[in-house]
């Protein structure tokens, strides 16, 4: 493409326009904004690097923001990890309890019918008439 600038992706120094660049930048958007604003003849390079240090800032302020709000996140997510191994533990003993319970009434009932069938035949000839 002819008459179209693009910036380079990588860090360092750079003269643009005249101008030297210390701005380092992950894909070279401030570079090309500062090249933009420069190359405006209404604007001096002392008021181009000052928006240019407002939108660094601005973007800084909003990474700040993704972080904090990634921390907060990650902490909720601890938390609700913690919750869950908490009530899984809990759903555990539940489950043990009834199992138990279960197994004491089956041999609650095994038990009173063996105790039911033994009577029933040593007693066979109680009820017969």
């Amino acid at each position: 493409m002819v008459g179209v600038f693009s910036p380079p992706r990588h860090k360092g120094t750079k003269k643009l326009n005249g101008y030297v660049v210390n701005h380092t930048t992950r894909t070279g958007n401030i570079e090309l904004d500062l090249y933009i604003l420069s190359s405006c003849e209404d604007i001096s390079q002392e008021q181009a690097n000052r928006i240019i240090d407002r939108m660094e800032a601005a973007r800084d302020d909003a990474l700040q923001r993704v972080e904090r709000i990634q921390e907060e996140v990650n902490k909720r997510l601890a938390t609700l990890k913690q919750q869950t191994q908490k009530q899984a533990v809990e759903t555990r003993k539940a489950v043990a309890d009834a199992a138990w319970w279960l197994f004491n009434t089956a041999f609650a009932s095994l038990v009173a019918s063996a105790i039911a069938g033994a009577f029933a035949v040593t007693s066979s000839g109680l009820f017969v008439s």
